[in-house]
This record gives structure tokens, C-alpha cells and sequence, in this order.
């Protein structure tokens, strides 16, 4: 409803910068994951294993590593805050604007990477409804900021970011607390640092870092490119287009995150034979949660575009398409991190991903710069480079890291995963030929109907 409300009261050129400076930020987050990635990980084996001292020693020997990254950071950013017009071309009326985003963003991150080793007590305790509620606690004190601000000072791209930063602070704050609660051993000991267990850390995180990467291609790479060599509307365009699968991966994310230390916890007794019935029963739970919209999104994604924000974006219907369609392919081996992450094998995993990245990257390149496709051929670029990657690459690379077989990844995952899409989408075909869907009324109802089939097929 914001970025609705929004784009029908500023200008593309303004809306533009929320995706593109936080696209930015995914640079500033590879330092994050390449010195902090593996904190939680080896913080939940010490915790399996009744080691308090062990959990002093991963504290204590990361805090003063990531204080100097934080500092560093910081620097790096005051920098790009002053020269931001050199970064991205951003029209001169937005420029105060521009600055004071990426200024609030990059004082985020460096608190987040500063605080990192004091904020995981939820999650090494396992206390994920508590941890959901926390998130949720502050999702609401952001929305209601950000309403604040709409509705008290006007319509402007830069109180999405003010709240975002909010959002993230107090979340942090909130974290803080229950884990100087929860796990007392989580505390900053001079006497405890260890470079050892720094190079052990950092280890694991540099792979998880690679991991990152994936991000820039996902989150980064078409908005800086589409700012360089397309219009403000092809940014708007895509990011709309891309929103549906942020949200639900991000949904997915905070709903799979319990896996995590419960994996690591079963290999430590049980070893990577004990992992293989989970690789393929939580890749068909992965399809049904992330494909449940699909459907709904693909099939009446054009009619629910003009409806949302007009004829003007009309490519975003093609970009969501392009993305979701590749959705089959990319979540039936989604478990392939999960399982890699707790077997302490990260490494196996990121190895192939970066494959996957490098030619999605390449992708966009070709139709975004060289064939100047703007917001359409970057969606092109994500179907075929995440889809036909993860077909020919890490699904054949996850089945060898478990042990697994092709015919019981066929039959347990991809199968039973993906037939709910079907029913629904036919549904929702037949039902765009009867009825042009041209008001909300009848876009609700016809959404209900292919969800209420989607579940019927599941059930």
C-alpha cells in the first residue's frame, strides 16, 4: 500500500532512490557476513555442547575483530555520503535527500556488525517465538513511524528509509537485551581472545560471504544497473516486479530459521546421513510456502498491475513473472544451505552458488547494458539464470553432497511440491478468460479462489 501511495504522489526520479541506495548497502553487508556469518553457528554447537567458556571465547575474540570493521565501515561510508552523486546519478533535487539515506543506512549496518556478537541469544537459545515477536514488535513501531511521517510532514521517499533504520535499531536494542538475559556467557573477555578461534570463525564466514554475493546479483546489481542505463520508471518497474519475491523470501527466512540450530544439533549426534530425509521433506514444505502467491501473481499479474499502479509500470507484470516462474527450479533444493550450513560444510554449497551468480551477472549484463532491455530484460536475466542454474547445477551438486538420489528427489520434493501450482494456476487461467478482472473486487475474489484451490490440492 506505501509504495502505491507513494508512486501516485512523487515521481519516479524520487521513489528511485530507496531501491537503488539500498542496493548500495548489500556491498557494506558482505563485510558483515565475512566477519560476523558464522558467529551464530559455532555460538549454537557451544550451546549444544553445555560450553559456557566456549561461548565466552567466540565473544570475546570476534567483539574487538568487528569493532575495528564497524569503524572501518563507517569511514567507507562517510566517503560515499559525500561523493553519493558519483555512485549513482541522482537527480540534484534529491541530492540532501540522497545523502541522508545512505547516511542513516550505513550508520545500520555499522551498529548491526559492532553488536553482532550480544544480539544472537534468541537464536542460539532457540527462542524463535520470542524472536518472531520482537520482529514483529518493531515491523509495527516502524509502520506506525512511517504513517507518522506520511501523514504529519507529507508524502517523501525518505521516510521509508527513516523507518527502516528504526525498524532495524530497535530490533537490534530489543536482541540485545534478551541475550544479555538469556545467555550470561555472552560476554566481552579480554582475558579469552583467541586468534585461533577468530581464524576458525572466519573461515566458515568467508564462505557464507560468498553466499552474499548472491545478494548483490539479487538485490544490488539490476538496480545500479537499471539506475546507469535505463529510466527512473524501469528502477520503479523492477523493484516493484522483484518486491513479491523479497517479502517472500524474507517471510520463508524467518519462518525456516528454528531449522538451522535443530540441524546442527542433529548432525553433531546423528552426522549427514541423518540429514538426507530432511533435504527432501523440506524442500516440498520450501515449494508449498514459497509458491502459495505464485500462482495468483504469474496468472493475473498483469490486470493486478494496473489496477496497483497503472499502465505506466506495465513491465513490472513481465518482471514478476520472469522471477516467480523460475520459483519450481530455485526452491526444491533450497535445503542444500540448510543442510550444508549445519553440517559445517558451507563451502560446498557457496562453491556452486557462485557459479549460478556469476551467470546470472553475466545475464543481466547482456540484456540490461548491451541489449538496453532495461526492467524486462533484467527479469529475463533472473528466470533464466537462477532457474536453468539451479537445474543444472545445484541440484545435481546438493543430491551429491547427501547421498540422495534423482528418483527420490522427484518423488518426495519436486513433485508433490509443485502440484498445488498447477491446480491453482489452471484456476487461475480459466478465470482471467471469463472476467478481465478490472476492479479489486472481483481481483480479491479471484485470488481467494486460486489460494483456496492451492490449499485444496496440498490438503
Amino acid at each position: 500500500w506505501v509504495n502505491q501511495y507513494l508512486l501516485r504522489r512523487i515521481g519516479a526520479e524520487e521513489y528511485s532512490l530507496v531501491p537503488v541506495l539500498t542496493s548500495l548497502m548489500i556491498f557494506g553487508e558482505l563485510f558483515r557476513d565475512a566477519f560476523a556469518g558464522g558467529i551464530g553457528r559455532f555460538l549454537v554447537a557451544a550451546e549444544a555442547k553445555d560450553d559456557s567458556a566456549e561461548v565466552s571465547r567466540i565473544v570475546s575474540s570476534m567483539f574487538p575483530l568487528l569493532t575495528v570493521i564497524a569503524l572501518v565501515l563507517a569511514l567507507a561510508g562517510a566517503f560515499a555520503v559525500i561523493h553519493v552523486d558519483s555512485l549513482i546519478r541522482v537527480d540534484e533535487a534529491y541530492h540532501v535527500d540522497a545523502q541522508i539515506m545512505l547516511a542513516l543506512l550505513i550508520l545500520s549496518l555499522c551498529l548491526e556488525i559492532f553488536a553482532a556478537p550480544f544480539s544472537l541469544g534468541l537464536f542460539v537459545k532457540m527462542r524463535f517465538v520470542t524472536l518472531n515477536l520482537v520482529n514483529l514488535f518493531s515491523l509495527l513501531c516502524r509502520i506506525a513511524l512511517l504513517f507518522a511521517l506520511l501523514f504529519g510532514i507529507g508524502p517523501k521517499a525518505l521516510w521509508l528509509v527513516v523507518a527502516m533504520v528504526f525498524g532495524g535499531v530497535l530490533d537490534l536494542a530489543i536482541r540485545i537485551y534478551f541475550t544479555w538475559r538469556l545467555l550470561p556467557a555472552a560476554r566481552f573477555q579480554r582475558g579469552l581472545i583467541r586468534w585461533e578461534t577468530v581464524a576458525t570463525l572466519l573461515s566458515f564466514s568467508l564462505w557464507t560471504t560468498v553466499h552474499g554475493l548472491g545478494n548483490i546479483v539479487q538485490r544490488a546489481a539490476p538496480a545500479l544497473l537499471l539506475n546507469r542505463y535505463a529510466t527512473p520508471v524501469g528502477v520503479v518497474s523492477f523493484h516493484l516486479g522483484n518486491l513479491p519475491d523479497v517479502q517472500i523470501r524474507r517471510l520463508i527466512s524467518a519462518g525456516s530459521r528454528p531449522a538451522l540450530p535443530e540441524l546442527t544439533t542433529i548432525f553433531t549426534s546423528g552426522g549427514k546421513e541423518a540429514l538426507r530425509s530432511f533435504f527432501y521433506r523440506g524442500g516440498k514444505y520450501y515449494l508449498w510456502a514459497a509458491m502459495f502467491l505464485v500462482p495468483g501473481l504469474v496468472v493475473l499479474g498483469e490486470p493486478l498491475i494496473i489496477l496497483y499502479v497503472g499502465r505506466e509500470y506495465l513491465d513490472t507484470a513481465i518482471v514478476l513473472a520472469c522471477i516467480l516462474g523460475a520459483y519450481p527450479l530455485v526452491w526444491a533444493s533450497a535445503m542444500f544451505y540448510q543442510v550444508a550450513y549445519a553440517c559445517g560444510e558451507i563451502r560446498a554449497f557457496n562453491v556452486l552458488n557462485m557459479i549460478v551468480v556469476l551467470a546470472t551477472l553475466g545475464l543481466l549484463w547482456l540484456f540490461v547494458v548491451s541489449l538496453q532491455m532495461g526492467a524486462i530484460g533484467a527479469g529475463y536475466a533472473f528466470g533464466l539464470g537462477s532457474g536453468l542454474g539451479h537445474l543444472l547445477i545445484i541440484w545435481p551438486g546438493s543430491l551429491r553432497f547427501i547421498g540422495g538420489s534423482w528418483r527420490e528427489f522427484m518423488r518426495k520434493t519436486l513433485l508433490p511440491g509443485c502440484l498445488p501450482t498447477l491446480g491453482a494456476g489452471l484456476i487461475g487461467f480459466v478465470l482471467l478468460q471469463v472476467d478481465p478482472l478490472q476492479t479489486w473486487t472481483r481481483m480479491a475474489l479471484a485470488f481467494a479462489l486460486v489460494s483456496a484451490v492451492y490449499l485444496v490440492v496440498i490438503l
